[in-house]
């Protein structure tokens, strides 16, 4: 596969809208969604994604206490309806996006496609940032959470109790946020700006007293201190008349401070730092001297700097090991990276190494809030905190991130930016697919072409001698799959003619791709994929390692296994999945000679993933 796994036609996010009217919309186009039941399936889908929902509570919320008798059928009917709706949307990631599970359906959509999950992630990064004193970041973040509202959350659905509870929980976060969002405004000293929302919101909600001392202590900062306590004399009769209760301690002593001009309430004194700069990391590693080809491939990544406005992007470069994914990461970074000012991350996260190697998101985390000159003591342990605290001191910076090697999109998924103006780059043997549900554009990268193989082997052994041993140039790059690892292994055998080279291959010495450092090696980055699969999955491989015929079916892979479709079948997805199958054409898989070669070696018990 070549291109973007969304390609111009089919390149569409998902977009969920619940905090107003339930939309949704394909590619930023508004989409029909269905009929009210079909509505109110996705609705109920929604509030506990990404958890399933049972068949029999789709049946409650469809017709509460006098369900029909065929209630299960008809509600498994709509969501059928739904599930074709969103087809159109990210063929062929439907099925991540809307799994079937024993008794009910999971809708697997993510923070950035639903606009009530990114409104409480924002809303909660505004509320840390305030209470860690970034009170801009605090207002960049709550302005554009509450930008999200539409109207009320799950309105239309008023007979529902379970729909009706969520609403009332996120109009709640909603009023939350606001008084964050003032608090913000004041502690920027934008005090003007906070009086004209404030005089509405107090109105609005008489009850909330925080909102009142705001109000007052925006008027007071203003030059009306006259209004201010007027705004007291409000709030009083407003608590009294609606619950018969006096204000709390907390309004009365914004009231007595403003009697006795406090200066504890005048505008707050922005203090700039100059001794202590925020630091710009350049963490990104060389990049490969002998780069070649892959042309098609940086244009498209170049496309992603033209996105940036809208939200953080995300780009997943998935493909078989050995073929390149890092080294097109690194040049593609290198070459961008006059437009990222504000800094440049990278990680190895190590996801298909040895037992024990791999890194964990936490600690990625740690090393990059610290790149950023957040004090150990301020890192939070937790990494859910830690990841709203990155995306926090991001907010509004044009960073680059470089997640290398992950396992799956799960393992990457905290260390992605959040806002507008960043972009992040994940690798990985893995499809990914988990990301590219919620927005991120997919390329599984393949092998070089014949030429480009050739022109790698130029680089590194010289044209002459390649055009010399053409023949036997072109023997060694078939053996090598025109993978870039394998290619750059076998031509590091610089005590060997070409000629010579390609006979090795033919005997039953040593690996010829082994090389002592078994991070670099060929046959250990296959083994640590395969080391990851299930037992079926990797039973099939090493049967595949001993087929004449390298295509296999479905049908094929149930005989080889001797198990019936569905098991074969998964099987299959999970080879596909780890990038060690490819779909060349509808029903027919198979994998490149290289790794065939390693798979036989598996069947004979020449891996640690033999058994």
């Amino acid at each position: 596969m070549t291109d973007w796994v969304k390609s111009d036609m089919d390149r569409r996010s998902v977009r969920f809208g619940v905090l107003g009217p339930l939309t949704l919309a394909l590619d930023g186009e508004p989409a029909h969604i269905g009929g009210p039941q079909v509505r109110i399936v996705l609705a109920r889908l929604l509030v506990d994604a990404p958890h399933r929902v049972s068949v029999s509570a789709l049946v409650d919320e469809l017709w509460a206490h006098f369900p029909p008798a065929d209630a299960d059928r008809t509600a498994r009917t709509y969501v059928s309806r739904l599930r074709r709706t969103l087809r159109k949307a990210a063929p062929p990631d439907v099925e991540d996006l809307l799994v079937t599970l024993p008794g009910g359906y999971e809708l697997r959509a993510g923070t950035g496609a639903v606009d009530a999950a990114r409104f409480e992630e924002l809303a909660a990064a505004g509320h840390r940032a305030l209470d860690q004193g970034a009170p801009a970041v605090a207002v960049r973040l709550l302005g554009e959470a509450l930008a999200l509202w539409r109207g009320d959350a799950y309105a239309e659905f008023a007979d529902s109790p379970t729909l009706l509870a969520e609403g009332t929980r996120l109009d709640r976060l909603r009023l939350a946020a606001v008084e964050d969002h003032m608090s913000a405004l004041l502690a920027t000293g934008s005090d003007e700006v906070a009086v004209d929302n404030l005089e509405a919101l107090a109105r609005a909600y008489p009850l909330r007293e925080r909102l009142w001392g705001q109000l007052m202590t925006a008027l007071y900062r203003s030059g009306r201190q006259a209004e201010a306590l007027a705004a007291f004399r409000d709030a009083r009769a407003a608590l009294i008349d609606g619950h018969g209760v006096e204000p709390s301690p907390d309004l009365i002593d914004i009231h007595r401070k403003i009697l006795n001009h406090d200066p504890s309430l005048t505008r707050p004194v922005r203090v700039v730092n100059l001794a202590a700069p925020v630091p710009v990391p350049a963490q990104l590693p060389g990049a490969v001297h002998d780069f070649v080809g892959r042309r098609r491939e940086l244009s498209d990544l170049d496309g992603l700097l033209d996105h940036r406005a809208g939200g953080a992007v995300v780009a997943a470069l998935s493909g078989t090991a050995g073929v390149g994914k890092t080294a097109l990461a690194l040049r593609w970074a290198h070459r961008a990276v006059d437009q990222f000012p504000d800094g440049q991350l990278y990680v190895d996260l190590r996801g298909f190494a040895p037992a024990g190697a791999v890194l964990d998101p936490a600690a990625a985390l740690h090393w990059f809030l610290e790149a950023f000159g957040i004090p150990a003591e301020r890192i939070p342990s937790d990494v859910e905190a830690r990841a709203a605290l990155y995306r926090t001191v991001l907010a509004g910076k044009r960073v680059l991130v470089v997640i290398d090697n992950a396992r799956d999109s799960d393992h990457a998924r905290p260390l992605l930016p959040g806002s507008a103006g960043a972009v992040a780059v994940v690798t990985s043997r893995s499809s990914l697919a988990g990301l590219v549900a919620t927005g991120a554009r997919r390329r599984v990268l393949g092998a070089l072409s014949r030429d480009e193989a050739r022109e790698l082997l130029a680089r590194r052994l010289g044209a002459e001698r390649v055009a010399v041993e053409a023949a036997a140039a072109e023997a060694v790059i078939a053996r090598c799959a025109r993978l870039p690892l394998a290619l750059a292994i076998a031509s590091s055998r610089t005590d060997a003619t070409l000629t010579q080279l390609a006979a090795s291959f033919q005997d039953s010495a040593p690996d010829p791709f082994e090389v002592p450092d078994d991070a670099t090696g060929i046959t250990g980055a296959f083994s640590w994929s395969c080391d990851a699969l299930s037992e079926p999955a990797a039973r099939l491989l090493r049967v595949l390692g001993y087929q004449s015929d390298p295509r296999l079916t479905e049908t094929l892979a149930a005989y080889l296994l001797g198990v019936a479709r569905p098991q074969a079948r998964a099987a299959i997805e999970e080879l596909v999945e780890a990038n060690l199958l490819a779909e060349e054409r509808p029903g027919y898989y198979a994998c490149h000679d290289l790794l065939r070669q390693y798979a036989a070696t598996c069947s004979l018990g020449g891996s640690r993933s033999a058994e």
